[in-house]
């Protein structure tokens, strides 16, 4: 699942068939070249590797690795997300702040700067000038490598306040809401009060937040730096932008807000392709590469 869980391919010495699932980025360029022949040795002790991109597995070839490789998606339990009723929403947006005519942007992330928030706080500034009643949702508070020794603020705790500052520099700290964690109920809430998801990132290895805002027929934007930005057919089920270019993030997210129609049409069909990841169809993909892997050996 993590790369620090390597190396138990080559502990497991007994005959049966071992697996990976690689959740994280696959990026050449984000793997030192000293780490290169070690992970070689590493990966193929595996016999097959579960990645959820077709670049990571090409990532994975070039990298040397000669066992099977599986490209199935990470998944997803619909039957876990509720309809939020018409008070969860309102009770929701009162407590934000948020107006019955705001227009929402929702970033469903923890707080870290591989999310790309600070790209979508730079876009709305743009954004505010053709859609003035813009706002930017930032759902998440944290982040796994977070200080744990309660010295000075942690990783999440510094990027939450670089973003307000960020967000106050650009003139913009009035559109821009920071709700930290959310439970259940408020997340539904708040992916149904969204005119559109987004997801940022400048690293992710999928992006699951994508498939959960198709859950509720919202169109996305998505990274190219995103697994799941796989899924997408650009312009049809979602937008697939540069994290980088923030002039085009803009431009993506104005069209959408002001195309009722296009992001109706784009978020029903993300979310016909969010059933590549319910558990059902992804379960069934696992069981069957167990059984080829199983009956191989």
């Amino acid at each position: 699942h993590d790369f620090q869980h390597i190396p138990l391919g080559s502990m497991v010495t007994s005959l049966k068939p071992k697996i990976l699932r690689w959740h994280i980025p696959l990026e050449k360029d984000l793997i030192p070249d000293e780490w290169m022949q070690s992970m070689d040795f590493y990966l193929n002790k595996y016999d097959a590797i579960i990645v959820s991109s077709k670049r990571y597995s090409e990532t994975l070839r070039n990298m040397g690795y000669r066992g099977y490789i599986a490209e199935i998606y990470p998944y997803i339990d619909p039957n876990q997300y509720g309809k939020p009723s018409e008070s969860d929403i309102e009770g929701f947006s009162s407590r934000y702040g948020l107006k019955p005519d705001d227009k929402v942007i929702l970033i469903v992330a923890r707080m870290d700067p591989m999310k790309g928030q600070d790209r979508a706080i730079k876009a709305l500034k743009i954004v505010k000038k053709a859609v003035p009643e813009a706002k930017l949702v930032l759902v998440g508070n944290g982040s796994f490598s977070s200080s744990k020794n309660g010295v000075g603020l942690s990783k999440g705790e510094r990027w939450a306040r670089y973003l307000a500052n960020l967000a106050t520099e650009l003139g913009v700290s009035d559109s821009v809401i920071m709700t930290g964690y959310v439970d259940q109920k408020d997340l539904e809430a708040a992916y149904s009060r969204a005119g559109l998801v987004m997801l940022p990132s400048i690293i992710e290895g999928f992006g699951l937040a994508v498939i959960e805002g198709w859950l509720y027929k919202k169109p996305a934007i998505v990274s190219n730096r995103a697994g799941v930005s796989d899924l997408i057919v650009n312009g049809v089920n979602g937008i697939v932008i540069d994290p980088n270019d923030i002039e085009g993030i803009a431009s993506s997210i104005i069209k959408l807000l002001k195309d009722e129609k296009l992001s109706q049409s784009v978020g029903e069909k993300g979310y016909e392709t969010s059933k590549k990841c319910f558990i059902e169809s992804v379960i069934d993909e696992e069981l069957r590469l167990i059984e080829y892997i199983v009956g191989g050996k």
